[in-house]
């Protein structure tokens, strides 16, 4: 038995759907820089973050989580690395399909 939905009732739904759809990246988590050489940045702070995880830096350039010790964390840094320096903060990133966390403004 099928049941009466019309195609343009379908189309409409997807468009409501592609129209609410909230591309928004969440950062929880900030850290600080400790120390940055080579394409490399050593973070402090960032006590909930997972290895392979996108980090975010102040000037917008990403990194990705390589190295986890007690005290700090590895980053390799995505982009030009001379604008990451000691003193800059870190936030880990997260995406609108996991948890709510409070959001960098635009």
């Amino acid at each position: 038995i099928m049941i009466g939905i019309q195609p343009d009732e379908i189309s409409s739904l997807i468009r409501e759907q592609i129209n609410n759809y909230d591309q928004t990246v969440c950062t929880s988590h900030i850290g600080t820089v400790v120390q940055s050489a080579d394409g490399m940045a050593r973070a402090y702070g960032l006590d909930q973050v997972m290895m392979g995880e996108l980090v975010e830096f102040e000037d917008r350039t990403l990194g990705i989580v390589l190295n986890l010790e007690v005290n700090n964390v590895g980053i390799m840094i995505l982009g030009n690395s001379r604008t990451i320096i000691e003193g800059t903060s870190a936030a880990v990133q997260y995406y609108p399909w996991r948890e709510a966390h409070s959001c960098f403004s635009p």
